[in-house]
Order: structure tokens, then sequence, then C-alpha cells
């Protein structure tokens, strides 16, 4: 297993002879009005995004808000790559946009090429705070985590984003990985 850290949630990881981006986030340095004090992201990428995306066997979703799938990313991505998303509303929204190669990762785990592929709970920040301000603004409240497993790889488990709760602990407990990868930023909206 290799991780490779691109920027914020963006992720290359190759496990089990297989290359996933995780969440790519491809905008330039600045390219999103502030949401707080300046505009954002903060840095360039360090490698081009037609570089990021090389040999990659395929694409996880944690979920679609900009930070974590932006629309640099979404034209550069060929619509055949393999894309793997939380839910039916998520697969429909790439279906949309013409992504066609798009599958549902189960609670109960789904086989992509001998990586078991499960998702589990996110807390996507305090809920009663943060629904409201995500669907002020046109974002969906879940989220998904997600554990990868193969007999030849220690078990990786990516969080997502999440607060500490009963969710993670469940996942921790019941996947007992080797590594987790947790989204650990602060944010916080105004």
């Amino acid at each position: 297993m290799k991780i490779h850290q691109i920027r914020n949630a963006t992720l290359i990881i190759d496990y089990a002879g297989k290359r996933f981006l995780i969440d790519p986030m491809f905008a330039p340095k600045e390219a999103y009005p502030p949401i707080t004090l300046k505009s954002w992201p903060y840095h360039d990428l360090p490698i081009p995004p037609k570089d990021i995306i090389k040999n990659i066997d395929a694409v996880i979703l944690t979920h679609l808000h900009i930070d974590h799938f932006d629309k640099y990313a979404q034209e550069l991505l060929p619509k055949a790559t393999k894309i793997f998303v939380q839910d039916k509303y998520d697969k429909n929204a790439l279906e949309k946009e013409h992504f066609n190669n798009i599958e549902i990762i189960a609670e109960s785990g789904i086989d992509f090429e001998g990586i078991k592929l499960t998702k589990t709970e996110c807390l996507h920040g305090i809920r009663s705070i943060a629904e409201p301000v995500f669907l002020g603004n046109g974002m969906r409240w879940e989220a998904m985590g997600v554990v990868f497993k193969n007999s030849n790889e220690p078990t990786l488990y990516i969080a997502g984003d999440t607060l500490m709760f009963d969710g993670v602990k469940n996942a921790i407990d019941k996947f007992k990985p080797e590594y987790i990868i947790v989204n650990a930023a602060c944010a916080q909206t105004p």
C-alpha cells in the first residue's frame, strides 16, 4: 500500500495492485471565493492534474461537495472512469454529468477486482448546525467513509468528513484497520 496526499482530501492510494483517486479537487490556487477569510484553495496542486489521473483504476467520491469533487476534476476525468459513490442520489448526479461507469459502495461491501470496499457512516458535522448551512448552499448533508480490505494488504479505513462518534468507533471495532486516514482540517462555517 502506498498513500500519497495531493491536497486536502485528495489522495492517490495504491492498494492491492490498483490505483485509486480519492475526492479529486483540482482547482488552481484561490479559484474559489472566500468562505470565511480568503479565497481558496490556499495552495496550487503539487502535481499537474493530468499527471494525477494517469494510470488511475478508479475514483472514490466520499460525497459531492466542491472540496471533494470540483468542476476542474469533473471536466478532466474521462466520462468512462470507474467511479464509486455513497448512494443513488450521487450516482444520479454524476450520470447527469455524463459519467457512465458508476457503482454504489454498500455498507455490506462490494468487490472491486479482489479488493473489498465497504461504506461506513459519517457524522458530517453537528447536524443541527451543519445541515442547514449545507442545504442553504445547495449541498447535501450525507457523506461516507470507506474501508479497503485485501488479504495481501493492511486494512485501510478512510474515515471521510466526520466527527468522532459511535459510527467511527464501530467501524474501527468491526474492521480493525491498521491504518486510518482522517480529514482533520478543523473546517468551520461562519
